[in-house]
């Protein structure tokens, strides 16, 4: 398969800045309410009741992790996106679980939350997963460097993406609403 260099490059700087944005604001939020996310972790009822503090603590340091692997990029860059994709498959699991057994709790994902856990928190898991092995594939494709300027624009559609990703809880039920034309 030929892949268009000038592409891997924007999938790549796409792909490191949607997983790092994402994860610094995931972790950011959880620093703004420690004690909301340990209550969480213990709500979700999936680790024994004396292991949710160091479970909680576990996930915001590999948070942080994830985000400095992806941010400082070299040889780090790898293990960055591959921990990204096994804490999201994680939490992703959790989520199924926590769901599958009817627990209504919130996510906590991004920061305190009144919003309950719904199946819209495992489709943002899964879509980051998927921009964190689009890194992946770009790493292994043969890519060009982009310019500044690209690196700015590029890195402006991770941040759009991020909102959108984050916020799919509200954007997928107003897609699915039937179109109603104004009558004017």
């Amino acid at each position: 398969m030929n892949v268009d260099p000038l592409l891997a490059g924007y999938v790549l700087v796409l792909s490191r800045a949607t997983v790092g944005l994402a994860f610094a604001l995931s972790a950011a939020g959880k620093l703004r309410d420690p004690k909301a996310f340990r209550e969480a972790v213990a709500g979700l009822r999936l680790v024994p009741s004396g292991w949710s503090a160091a479970t909680a603590a576990g996930v915001l340091a590999t948070e942080v992790a994830i985000v400095v692997l992806v941010t400082f990029g070299g040889p780090a860059l790898l293990l960055g996106f591959v921990v990204a994709v096994g804490l999201l498959a994680v939490f992703s699991g959790a989520l199924v679980m926590t769901l599958r057994r009817g627990v209504i709790i919130s996510c906590n994902c991004f920061g305190p939350d009144e919003r309950s856990l719904s199946p819209y928190d495992v489709v943002r898991n899964l879509l980051l997963v998927g921009c964190a092995l689009a890194g992946l594939w770009a790493m292994r494709a043969p890519r060009e460097s982009l310019a500044g300027l690209e690196v700015v624009l590029t890195t402006m559609m991770a941040v759009s993406l991020v909102v959108l990703v984050t916020n799919v809880h509200d954007v997928l039920p107003t897609l699915r609403r039937p179109f109603r034309p104004v009558n004017g």
